[in-house]
């Protein structure tokens, strides 16, 4: 989602899009707009051979409005209170990590500018915090098999002029019903994996409310969906598919805010047909 922004946006910003002359830009525009940094994001920046390099890469745009970036709670943490909660959840950020990354972005404004002498991240740092976030999702394995069983519920399970419609991308009633009601079975399939045995009356409530994991199974069936009008996803690596179910969370929380800025065609696309999913609910 690139362009021209209005004040007061806030937008989640994808990893390869943290060092993009976009961000920079949308900051620029206004004092008032706001970069989201999801765990996942803060995981990407982490990556690589060198990571306080990639960390000082990552960090170079952010750290000039560092009074503009929010964090957001980790996916994991959001759901899991949610659900023991029962009560939809309604605000994602984190004030506390909020109020930690804004520093640290001033720690690396002075030391991009001279007024500080050593970079305010050391390697032993940055692979801890990249230990604990690995430790969340990354069983490659696991994820290919869930996606490529996903792909197959749609092949048996559809009928042939359903099919057609996904194929074409078509949001018809029909694709709407099947999308909302294989979300819902995901939806419950969700909350018994995290060990809550909720009734069947809660279930459809925080369901019809629109809570955050409910989003969060309706994105992972659009991306079922997706990936069956191209055929399927066998020849795609784990890695790949990991990388995906990663661009989920992404879309996941951008659904809490005013969009999200990214340089994937296939996320862009994705946010496209999940604000068209959500608005076409309200029109059924």
């Amino acid at each position: 989602m690139l362009g021209c922004y209005v004040q007061k946006m806030k937008l989640v910003i994808d990893q390869n899009s943290l060092r993009s002359s976009g961000l920079r830009s949308f900051l620029e525009s206004s004092d008032e707009n706001t970069a989201v940094i999801t765990d996942m994001a803060m995981f990407e920046m982490l990556k690589g051979g060198d990571p306080v390099y990639v960390a000082k890469q990552s960090t170079g745009v952010l750290s000039d409005f560092p009074k503009q970036v929010v964090s957001t709670y980790a996916t994991g943490e959001l759901m899991r209170q949610e659900l023991s909660e029962g009560v939809a959840i309604e605000s994602l950020i984190d004030s506390d990590t909020t109020s930690r990354m804004q520093l640290l972005l001033s720690q690396i404004n002075d030391f991009n500018n001279g007024r500080r002498s050593s970079f305010p991240l050391n390697r032993t740092d940055i692979l801890e915090a990249r230990s604990t976030a690995l430790s969340q999702r990354l069983n490659h394995s696991s994820n290919k098999s869930n996606l490529d069983g996903g792909v197959d519920v749609l092949r048996t399970h559809l009928s042939p002029e359903l099919q057609k419609d996904i194929r074409a991308e078509r949001l018809t009633k029909g694709v709407y019903s099947f999308a909302y009601q294989t979300g819902f079975l995901a939806f419950r399939d969700a909350v018994e994996a995290e060990g809550f045995n909720l009734s069947d009356e809660e279930l459809q409530a925080l369901y019809l409310d629109n809570c955050f994991t409910s989003r969060y199974s309706i994105i992972y069936t659009l991306s079922n969906m997706t990936w069956f009008a191209q055929g399927g996803a066998e020849s795609m690596p784990s890695e790949k598919v990991t990388n995906d179910l990663h661009d989920i969370d992404y879309l996941l929380i951008s659904s809490y805010f005013d969009g999200i800025m990214s340089k994937e065609k296939r996320v862009n696309k994705l946010y496209d047909k999940m604000k068209l999913f959500f608005e076409f609910k309200s029109t059924v």
